[in-house]
């Protein structure tokens, strides 16, 4: 987790996001570029490529590859195998939610179209030229304000829009199939997904929401627990982060019905 934060406050144009891409060097966006520096010396920036955007943006790394999100606009595809040199390869025309977050498994990517409120499933056989495998529709009312958030675990695909939870099969990845659809209650908007074995969490503005999936056809909302908004979270082990505009904050999940911020 030290490597993971570090970077976080360490440039001029601070990093809103990063994720290791090999053994001892990590890559980190912020609001004015796509950059590749060290973990011993996050200070030490080996590449960086510029690509200005006022919304905050995740990535999806698979071999050798960023998939980087660009708020309402489509992804950006990177060639970073030569840390040296970040090359921009492709872009996927397909749009994306103001705040999106998208998933690779494998050879696959998910993500959610804004315009249609599809789930869209493309391969990345060739990492560089994605194919598009099928696409589903969602239930438009849960994906208002431009918010979809998605997690994979083995053959479910869980889908977070701004009022709830969507649930799908992908056993068959051409024919997804709907197993749930899950409105949470809340006043605010809905941001930020992660699943771990039995239990779902996600953000209402200043709630982290702990949902009970152990069934995904009888999802139940366990507890909801005061928190800082945070636009997007990550999974490291048994602890839970947020990342948000004061910061970064850390959840011991020990206790997966009871999340505790260390």
């Amino acid at each position: 987790e030290e490597a993971f934060l570090s970077p976080i406050n360490a440039f001029g144009d601070t990093t809103q996001y990063v994720a290791a891409i090999s053994d001892d060097l990590l890559c980190g966006v912020s609001q004015s570029r796509l950059k590749i520096f060290s973990k011993d010396n996050v200070e030490n920036v080996i590449s960086s490529y510029w690509t200005p955007y006022r919304l905050p943006r995740v990535f999806e790394y698979y071999k050798g590859y960023i998939y980087l999100v660009q708020p309402y606009g489509g992804i950006q595809i990177f060639d970073v195998r030569e840390p040296e040199k970040i090359t921009l390869v492709n872009n996927i025309g397909i749009r994306v939610a103001t705040f999106a977050e998208i998933e690779v498994r494998e050879d696959k990517l998910f993500m959610v179209d804004e315009r249609t409120k599809e789930l869209v499933v493309l391969s990345l056989a060739d990492p560089e030229d994605p194919q598009e495998i099928s696409r589903y529709p969602l239930d438009g009312s849960m994906f208002e304000n431009s918010i979809s958030c998605i997690e994979v675990a083995d053959d479910t695909v869980y889908v977070l829009g701004a009022k709830g939870l969507t649930v799908l099969d992908v056993h068959d990845l051409k024919s997804p199939k709907l197993l749930e659809l899950f409105g949470i209650d809340t006043k605010n908007r809905l941001r930020g997904l992660v699943v771990k074995d039995s239990y779902a969490y996600t953000y209402a503005t200043d709630e982290l929401i702990v949902l009970d999936i152990s069934n995904p056809q009888a999802i139940e909302q366990k507890s909801a627990i005061r928190a800082d908004w945070c636009y997007h979270a990550v999974l490291r082990g048994n602890y839970f982060m947020g990342f948000g505009g004061n910061g970064v904050f850390i959840y011991d999940l020990s206790d997966p019905s009871k999340p505790k911020l260390v």
